[in-house]
């Protein structure tokens, strides 16, 4: 679904758009020190899956744990200058939608408003900025494959290509300006699988 009048002004996702534009448009040396295959790092840059891979995902994608702030700001990219500032707004107004919308799901399934607190609340919160390179060969390449993620708040920006499967039939998800598209994900299906 897509969410709008949802309390997150429209110049902190105008700026965390702005910010990762910046960041993807710095040099490949300064991008460079942040790259690597530590999943485990809070901050870390990495891009396309395997060469050897008959169709490639084709990407760079900057993931950074961004909530709690306190707990993570201290690695968060220096450059662009002003990206910490972008990314701590960005993140407590996630936060609180995401509180926000967990609770209604959870009081829609018929639970206690606060179901999804505590491991089942997505914390701590990451951040996936994806950049999409130009592509010589466009047949051969995904931006992202079928995939299930946790509860997913996603700002879409003006650009297309998100698809939702439904009945077996890929769906575009056409961008809404400033409306953030949830996807529920594992959190949904913890619960059914518990019932």
């Amino acid at each position: 679904m897509q969410v709008v009048n949802h309390g997150m002004e429209s110049d902190v996702m105008s700026e965390m758009m702005r910010v990762s534009k910046e960041f993807f448009d710095l040099p490949f040396e300064e991008r460079a020190i942040h790259y690597s295959e530590d999943l485990y790092k809070p901050v870390r840059l990495f891009t396309s899956t395997g060469v050897h891979d008959i169709v490639h995902f084709w990407r760079d994608c900057l993931r950074m744990s961004i909530y709690p702030v306190e707990d993570f700001k201290q690695y968060w990219p220096e450059n662009p200058s002003n990206l910490k500032d972008a990314v701590e707004n960005y993140a407590r107004g996630l936060r609180k939608l995401s509180t926000t919308v967990l609770g209604l799901v959870a009081e829609g399934l018929g639970l206690d408003r606060n179901y999804f607190d505590g491991d089942l609340s997505g914390e701590p919160m990451a951040s996936h900025i994806n950049f999409y390179l130009p592509c010589p060969n466009p047949c051969l390449t995904l931006g992202l494959a079928k995939h299930c993620d946790p509860c997913t708040l996603l700002l879409q920006g003006n650009v297309s290509g998100l698809q939702i499967l439904h009945n077996d039939e890929w769906i575009a998800v056409d961008p809404v300006p400033d409306a953030i598209v949830v996807n529920y994900g594992h959190q949904i299906e913890i619960h059914i699988i518990s019932k």
